[in-house]
Formats: C-alpha cells, structure tokens, sequence
C-alpha cells in the first residue's frame, strides 16, 4: 500500500522553516567567533603595549643607577688609584681613605646602592658597609658563572640577579662591568653595582595592571628577578619557556605554566640594554569573560529568530499553497 505524499504545504513549512533557522544560527555563530578573535586580538595588544612599557620603565631606572655609577669609575682618582694597583706601582692612596672617598661619590648621587670595586690585584673597595657584596674576596666573584660574561660586553653593565649581604644574605639586582683605563682602554678592574630587589619591586608592583594574572622578570641567565608572586623571586624560570624567548618566537602566545600545570595567554618583552625579559601571563577567561554574555545573547536571538521564522514561514507558506 502506498504512502500518501506529504502535503505541499508541510514540505514548504519544512524547508524554508529549516533554512532560515540554520541562516540565523551561522550568522550568529560567525558573529561570535568573530567577536571572540577581536576582543582576544585587542586583549593581546593591549597587553603587549603594557609590558613594553613596564620593561622601558625598569631600563630607564637601570640606566639611571649605570649612569650614576660611571661618574664614580670614570673619575679621575678612582682611575688613576686603580692604574696604579694594577701596574704594579707603589700606591700612594690609602685603602681606607679611598672606599670612604668612593662613600662620598655615591652618597651625594644615589642612597641604598652599592658599588664595590676590585683592582687587578684582587683588593676590594667598597662605598658603603651597610650593604655589602656577597663575595667579599675577589677569588669568590671571579668564580661566579656569569663572571666571564662580564669581559665579553666590553666595558658595557651585565645586570643579573643575585645574593648581596645585609644583616644576613637578601636578593638584589647586581651590574658588573669590566673597567677601562680612560687614556689607552686597557682593563684596570671590575666594578660591581649592587641593590636590593625591593627597590625594583616597588617600582614595577605600581605599575602592574590588574588584567594579567601574573608578571614576571627574568634576567639573561635565566632568574626571576621579579614576580607578582613573591615565592617566584629568585628561582630560575621555565628552561622551556626561557629557550622559547632566546629563540625569538612569537610575542603572543599559548602555554602551560609549570608551577599550576595551567593553560595560559603569555605575551612577552625583550630589552636590548639589560637582555631582560618582561613576561605576562593571563587566563582565557579575563579574555572571554564578556564573549559568554555575547554567547548567551545570541542563543536567545537564535531562539527568537526561530519562533519569528516559523510564524512567518508558516503564514506564507499557507498563503502560497491554499489557492
């Protein structure tokens, strides 16, 4: 026995009736995914500008503290004192007197530094004692990893993080540099400027926007020099994700923390003066907080849309078969 064939009027309903709906629903879905991809590509510029502008923040304050103390190695006393030690001639300035003269050159340019220099007969002389150089011989700071380093930037400050010594061991930034003769540029010398991370901390936790879930500062060794989690200061960074900077990959980027096992947004960037690197994290979620009320829009629209289409489909649909 044969099937009566559906009505005309069913199999119009159907068709236009399903056609409409899947235009309204990919019309919506397109819109939200292309919402989405905006709001994550403003989010990412956004980002990237503020971690350029916190790293040229830490360069221009290093470079403050580089400037300060090249008045104390390129002043003629300090070059000629250290000549001297080092050529084997009788030195005619007392040890004592010349760490307190090199007190007096930093007291009036910069509080809470350090610059301690080493002749190239391994004696010391420091600017201040209440913040002292956590190698206090020269046998002990030459043995340092990254003291070599130091002969390859020709004459230019290495900044690292490391130890220093207050009242017992603290963190601090540390840039070293080899000193120069001023006359024929042979080396008379190293120079060490030393102070404490919280200078630093304050400086950038000021400048922290609240949208990133965290932010880190890692020296060219690999080092947090600075993170908004305080416990990360001075433990060495993701090896992954430091040889992933080092390769000069993209500046936005997905990745999985190490510490939370979390995927994340990281933007970075890099500064030429210091070779520190300036990271920010950031969940999806402080990216597509917003696109779940745009999600839950256009599902309502979609239903809407799809209550309005059967109305209409429905009324021309008749009106189209009941002639």
């Amino acid at each position: 026995m044969l099937r009566r064939p559906l009505p005309i009027f069913v199999q119009l309903l159907a068709g236009i009736f399903l056609i409409s709906v899947l235009v309204i629903a990919l019309t919506n879905i397109l819109n939200y995914r292309l919402t989405s991809q905006v709001m994550l590509n403003r989010m990412a510029d956004y980002t990237q500008q503020s971690v350029e502008q916190l790293s040229d923040k830490i360069d221009v304050l290093l470079a403050q503290y580089d400037q300060l103390s090249q008045l104390v190695v390129f002043d003629d006393r300090v070059q000629q004192t250290l000549n001297e030690a080092g050529s084997g001639k009788r030195v005619a300035e007392d040890p004592i007197e010349f760490s307190r003269y090199i007190g007096q050159k930093t007291r009036h340019i910069a509080n809470g530094m350090l610059i301690h220099l080493f002749d190239r007969s391994g004696h010391g002389y420091s600017s201040t004692d209440s913040l002292q150089l956590f190698w206090r011989e020269y046998d002990e700071a030459s043995s340092v990893t990254w003291y070599s380093k130091m002969a390859r930037m020709d004459g230019k400050m290495l900044w690292v993080y490391g130890p220093a010594w207050r009242d017992g061991e603290i963190p601090a930034i540390i840039g070293a540099r080899k000193i120069k003769y001023t006359k024929d540029l042979h080396i008379i010398g190293d120079e060490f400027l030393v102070f404490p991370v919280d200078k630093l901390n304050r400086m950038i936790g000021q400048t922290v926007q609240p949208i990133e879930r965290k932010v880190q500062v890692m020296d060219p060794l690999g080092n947090i020099v600075y993170s908004t989690q305080s416990s990360e200061i001075g433990t060495a960074a993701d090896t992954g994700l430091f040889a992933k900077f080092a390769d000069g990959g993209p500046l936005f980027f997905d990745w999985t923390t190490r510490e939370e096992g979390e995927q994340m947004y990281v933007t970075y960037a890099k500064s030429a003066y210091t070779g520190w690197t300036t990271i920010a994290y950031f969940r999806k979620e402080a990216v597509y907080s917003d696109t779940s009320q745009i999600w839950i829009h256009a599902l309502l629209t979609i239903a809407a849309g799809t209550a309005v289409a059967l109305i209409l489909v429905a009324y021309f649909t008749w009106t189209l078969t009941n002639p």
